[in-house]
């Protein structure tokens, strides 16, 4: 299980006391269901998810997100017995609702990007290392029944020839008129060389494995040592410049990143996970070609404070400026 430093429970509690858990769960549970609207299937008693307008002002969705929040502060309260403390959930969500464990990973990644919109720069690349690592604590105790019987299933597999009747499924990204409209107005708007730097730089801090690929670049001892490295903003903004090309080849990401794709697996044997999707898939650098990976977090979460300047003004938690 996770183990937390003394530190990371204090920064974790020190937050957690500023949530308003009302606003932030019922928006966490919303943005959930809009951009992973396959989630939506254990919801169908809600009544109208139609739309993203429709979802986020959904009395249910709000009063079910509350809820959701509610017990994660049950994690807050018992960071060294998340296990414990989440066992009667994951029973339920294993045996009754058979609840795809992914889901669990996608709220929690939800619910950091939140914490970074609603606190801006005060949620440092430390402070979201520690969140990180916790709602990574949650997810796995919640799947814990869950794949207590994938491991039971597998056993099963295993004891058989493995027979594969039919072709992989088409796993390509597409996307609406609107869809390209909203990304490309949103990426105009960036710097990339300043989103770049702090994306990768993030990425370094708070998933420290990742820093093995980059032992060329000195220092990387510490939170800001990373953040103020030369060779980490040069780099993040070479990334984002390429990350770029998505923007202009929406309709072909496979064949935009198949040179990325070679390079990163034949050569520097660059861990899938790293540019893992959301729907549990390869991006495209690792033949699927979907933008929401584990560095691409990042790059939502530095859009966070860096675009709220060019937005309307929005309800604070309370004791925010």
């Amino acid at each position: 299980m996770v183990h937390f430093t003394a530190e990371e429970k204090a920064a974790i509690t020190g937050l957690w006391g500023r949530v308003n858990v009302e606003e932030a769960g019922g928006e966490a549970l919303g943005r959930l269901l809009v951009v992973y609207p396959w989630t939506q299937r254990f919801f169908d008693n809600f009544g109208n998810l139609s739309s993203p307008s429709a979802i986020m002002g959904n009395p249910k969705v709000k009063a079910h997100g509350k809820k959701v929040l509610t017990s994660f502060g049950d994690a807050v309260k018992n960071m060294d017995n998340l296990k414990g403390a989440f066992a009667k959930l994951s029973e339920l969500h294993c045996d009754k609702l058979h609840v795809d464990p992914e889901n669990f990973r996608l709220l929690g990644n939800v619910l950091v990007i939140i914490l970074a919109s609603h606190f801006g720069r005060e949620f440092t690349p430390e402070l979201q290392a520690a969140w990180q690592k916790l709602v990574a604590g949650v997810a796995t105790a919640l799947a814990h029944k869950i794949k207590g019987h994938a491991e039971k299933q597998q056993h099963r597999l295993a004891s058989g020839p493995l027979v594969i009747t039919s072709k992989l499924p088409d796993t390509m990204v597409r996307f609406t008129a609107e869809e390209k409209d909203v990304v490309a107005s949103l990426w105009a708007k960036m710097n990339v060389e300043v989103a770049g730097g702090e994306s990768l730089g993030r990425f370094l801090a708070v998933y420290s494995w990742t820093q093995r690929f980059f032992y060329s670049f000195a220092n990387l001892y510490s939170e800001s040592a990373i953040m103020g490295n030369p060779k980490v903003k040069a780099c993040g903004r070479k990334v984002l410049t390429s990350f770029g090309n998505a923007i202009k080849h929406m309709d072909d990401l496979k064949g935009t990143f198949a040179h990325l794709s070679e390079l990163h697996f034949d050569k520097l044997h660059v861990d899938s996970e790293n540019f893992r999707v959301s729907s549990g898939h390869a991006c495209a650098l690792f033949f699927h070609p979907g933008i929401c990976s584990l560095l691409s977090n990042m790059i939502l979460i530095v859009l966070q404070p860096t675009s709220a300047r060019n937005l309307p003004k929005r309800p604070r938690f309370p004791g925010r400026s």
